[in-house]
């Protein structure tokens, strides 16, 4: 089946403005996840898609033939739209019937080639609808506590048990499945655990200011 890398570059970030063009450890923010997809040498095609000409051509400029630059309207690249409403958008638009598709988030640097390939190896194996890529949290949940006026009022229970969240880095599914479920999220979905430093996710001021520190740690020496 057609592998298609899908990679979303909105312009109307409200809490980082132009974060996804934003200069990280030397180049725009996601030409990370434009790299990574390259150098995975494994999709047929790599859809890069913004709402923003600049954004395109940016991206067109340095990149040339090796993607494909498609305009989205601006009702599907809003604060408040859906993954669905976008990707749906772009499915339906789409000459191909059906296809495998691997959405990577461009405010998610620090994944890696070797995760993009195993997380679509482990798709393919578990023959799974839809494939979700999780961080372990690095807090228990029962630990959490029911406060009133400053004071605990239940009981800690401590099980210790294990849970992930998903680190929104890596999406995998079909056009078909997921224009069926309408979600990543089903009884057949399947995970990919990542660490935590390949799980930082640039969301805020904050979280991009942690990432230039992190980028002087592990990719500038």
């Amino acid at each position: 089946m057609l592998k298609i890398c899908v990679i979303l570059i909105r312009e109307g970030s409200i809490r980082l403005r132009g974060k996804n063009i934003k200069i990280l450890g030397g180049k725009p923010l996601c030409f990370w996840t434009i790299d990574q997809a390259l150098d995975s040498e494994i999709f047929d095609e790599i859809w890069i898609s913004s709402d923003s000409d600049e954004y395109l051509s940016l991206c067109e400029n340095y990149y040339r033939d090796l993607c494909k630059y498609i305009k989205r309207p601006d009702f599907v690249s809003l604060e408040s739209s859906t993954t669905y409403d976008t990707l749906s958008f772009l499915f339906e638009n789409s000459v191909y019937e059906n296809f495998l598709f691997v959405n990577l988030q461009v405010t998610s640097p620090f994944r890696d080639t070797y995760d993009i390939i195993n997380s679509l190896e482990t798709y393919q194996k578990k023959g799974v609808d839809h494939l979700v890529s999780v961080v372990k949290s690095p807090y228990v949940k029962d630990l959490n506590m029911k406060v009133e006026d400053g004071l605990v009022v239940s009981d800690v229970k401590n099980n210790f048990e294990t849970y992930y969240y998903p680190n929104g880095s890596i999406w995998i599914s079909s056009k078909l499945a997921y224009l069926r479920d309408r979600t990543f999220y089903t009884k057949r979905t399947a995970i990919y655990e990542m660490d935590r430093f390949k799980s930082q996710d640039i969301n805020d001021e904050y979280d991009f200011l942690l990432c230039e520190l992190l980028c002087g740690r592990f990719f500038n020496n």
